[in-house]
């Protein structure tokens, strides 16, 4: 019955708005097609008739020329008055021709080379290439210019005035030959069918308000004989509301009947199951709060529990993450279910060793566990910490665990009532990213260090835009040989000139370079950039000047690293043997034979292996036996005492000697005094690099 209900009231609907739309249609459309074009081709005779008076206006000017009594531009002048209207001083006709041709309409007139001898606006213009808007292009002026000649009619189509909107325009053009003018008389079509529109505006409003009473009362009687099916209709609009109401049976025997005992038993199995639903809400709740794998409470219990604790306890307390090390490692070794039962036992620990009253255990995801102390003694949390490292020590001898796992702890103290769960989460996650940065068991949230790792990500962002727009570029130290005090090399020192933070300093880019692989990206363009500039530094220096590029671990570490050395010298043609790459200490802490191997091979290729920093490491001594290399540069840290204390100097002859030993060529960094001269030059250093000498400068030929 419901089917039926709704095809009749659709199709009774249906069918007045169907006979509705033809009448309408069928008597509207007609008479606005015919009014529109009669009003039309009204228009056009309009314009006819005003460009043939127009020019009679013109002829009989022409009369009172050749009589002698005005002169022709007075008469011009004149005809432009009368058709267009008097000139302004902003060189604009007011339109006062007593000729109607619209609410737009106006005269205009060209001479043969398409300049405007009379407009409204635009007078002495040369428009002769004009051409109208809209997908159809037709140069205007051509066209009325051509058509003029016997006299006719163009269509096209051009803005309003003062609108955007384009709108359909005819003009009638005709040639003066007196004055050699194209007399034209223009106007939108608009203009003259106006009332055509207002016969179809008044259609569709008596349509659109016969449709709306007529459906008044259709809805109003379909309503009245199928009340019953529109009570069950709006019982369902209450269960959309979470009600659920029986409608009032019916006596009569009939389908509607038969309906609405359904609907009544159908509310009453709905009614049924949300019973059973709701006994179970509980323990589905409770599953949303509890952590699969350990049974502890997971992130949104311990959201809800330190809210709540802040807004109704006022409670003053620390949020400690405590993130488990290289869990990842020992799934891939081990497997994920040793991974597994090591979250395990951890959490069975920390389930017993809550740490104070009314304290909250919880696993966060993944590796990591959140710990929240109600208590305002950070001492407590500092022995906490202590206690359950060493807790866990005894744990991994008494259990005889395989893999020992380390904690990194981050904390943060929370006095604000008005804080919440997330934003002290948020800063727990900066701490503990400090923590991991900087190899720190522990570390306790700061406003310093949301600076610090605030400010690297900002370097990183920009420095990221800068690789990007070529923001960063090098600048040359002068290497000066101790025998001639000839420049003999130039070191290349990179440089940041950001656009948004203007200079930066190495010592504070480089550093966020290495954390990222940025550096690589960096490292490449850098040597480009070099190789770019070696033959302007050979017209500088001579063709055996040697360059000196600092190279990053990780990009002297890479697969491709000595095929892409050797291509990028052939691409720029720059000779092996002039390339010095600079190496840091850290590179050879790891597999010192793999950096052997790639050593050997940079150097078969022609290119030197520089030791940068010499003596800032623990045991360099101890690589210039394992590693062939060419050249070592001894920090200026070095070379700032060796005038005035003894010991430095005495320190820096010997460790010339044994560099010298090895046959390898000194390079002094940091000289920048005379004294320091003599002393580098006496202990046998060949080679001197300083702001004595020269400062870093860009190359200039």
């Amino acid at each position: 019955m419901s089917k039926r209900r709704m095809s009749l009231k659709i199709k009774l609907i249906g069918f007045i708005v169907l006979l509705l739309a033809i009448a309408n249609i069928g008597l509207g459309i007609p008479s606005y097609i015919v009014a529109r074009n009669e009003l039309e081709e009204k228009g056009k005779t309009i314009l006819k008739n005003g460009v043939n008076m127009a020019i009679s206006t013109i002829e009989s000017a022409g009369l009172a020329v050749e009589a002698g009594i005005i002169s022709e531009e007075e008469a011009k002048e004149r005809v432009r008055g009368f058709l267009v209207g008097p000139m302004q001083e902003d060189g604009k006709r007011t339109l006062t021709t007593p000729i109607d041709l619209g609410e737009h309409g106006y005269f205009l007139a060209y001479n043969d080379e398409g300049y405007e001898v009379m407009h409204p606006t635009i007078e002495g213009t040369y428009v002769y290439d004009v051409v109208s808007f809209g997908e159809e292009e037709v140069y205007i002026v051509k066209e009325q210019l051509r058509i003029g000649r016997l006299g006719g009619f163009l269509e096209y189509n051009w803005h309003y005035p003062d609108s955007d909107n384009i709108g359909r325009k005819f003009s009638y053009s005709k040639y003066e030959p007196r004055w050699g003018w194209t007399v034209v008389a223009t106007a939108y079509a608009s203009d003259f069918n106006q009332a055509a529109n207002n016969i179809m505006y008044f259609m569709i409003v008596l349509f659109l308000v016969t449709l709306f009473f007529i459906v008044l009362f259709a809805n109003h009687y379909m309503d009245q004989v199928l009340a019953p099916i529109l009570r069950i209709i709006h019982s369902m609009k209450k269960y959309e509301k979470n009600k659920l109401v029986k409608v009032e049976g019916i006596k009569k025997k009939d389908e509607l009947m038969d309906l609405t005992n359904g609907y009544n038993q159908m509310v009453d199995s709905l009614q049924y199951n949300i019973n059973q639903l709701k006994s179970r809400e509980k323990e589905l709740k409770k599953l949303a709060y509890i952590d699969d794998l350990t049974g502890l409470p997971n992130m949104n219990m311990m959201e809800e529990f330190v809210d709540r604790q802040i807004e109704v306890n006022n409670r003053i307390g620390y949020l400690l993450l405590l993130d488990i090390k290289e869990l990842k490692m020992i799934n891939s070794i081990y497997g994920l279910s040793y991974g597994d039962d090591m979250i395990k036992i951890i959490a069975e620990g920390l389930r017993h060793r809550k740490p104070g009253y009314k304290s909250l255990v919880a696993r966060l995801g993944g590796n990591e566990f959140g710990i929240w102390i109600n208590d305002d003694d950070e001492d407590l949390v500092l022995k906490w910490i202590e206690d359950t490292h060493q807790f866990w020590n005894q744990e991994y001898y008494t259990r005889q665990l395989d893999v020992r796992v380390g904690f990194s702890v981050a904390y943060v103290r929370n006095d604000e009532l008005n804080e919440n769960f997330e934003r002290i989460l948020q800063k727990a996650n900066i701490a503990m990213q400090y923590a991991k940065a900087q190899g720190l068991n522990q570390a306790k949230y700061s406003q310093e260090i949301f600076d610090m790792i605030e400010s690297e990500s900002v370097l990183k962002r920009h420095a990221e835009s800068g690789l990007e727009n070529d923001e960063f570029y090098p600048v040359y130290q002068e290497k000066v040989s101790m025998v001639d005090e000839r420049v003999v090399g130039v070191e290349a020192l990179a440089r940041w000139e950001s656009k948004v933070l203007g200079f930066v300093s190495p010592g504070v880019f480089i550093p966020i370079m290495n954390k990222t692989k940025m550096i690589l990206d960096f490292t490449e363009k850098m040597v480009t950039y070099v190789f770019k500039d070696f033959e302007g530094l050979t017209r500088k220096y001579g063709h055996e000047v040697s360059v000196s590029i600092n190279i990053s671990p990780l990009f002297f570490m890479s697969d491709n690293f000595v095929s892409y050395m050797l291509e990028k010298a052939s691409e720029y043609k720059v000779p092996t043997h002039c390339i010095i790459l600079e190496i840091t200490e850290d590179i050879l802490i790891g597999n010192l034979d793999k950096v052997n191997t790639r050593v050997k091979a940079l150097r078969k290729a022609g290119m030197k292996i520089s030791l940068d920093d010499f003596g800032t490491g623990y045991s360099s001594l101890n690589y210039l036996q394992k590693i062939t290399l060419d050249e070592i540069k001894i920090d200026k840290s070095f070379i700032d005492h060796i005038v005035d204390d003894p010991m430095s100097n005495k320190l820096f002859h010997s460790i010339i000697d044994v560099i010298n030993n090895f046959g390898c060529d000194t390079v002094a960094e940091g000289v920048e005094t005379k004294d320091q001269i003599d002393i580098v030059k006496s202990a046998g250093c060949k080679v001197v690099q300083g702001y004595y000498y020269s400062k870093p400068e860009k190359l200039i030929i």
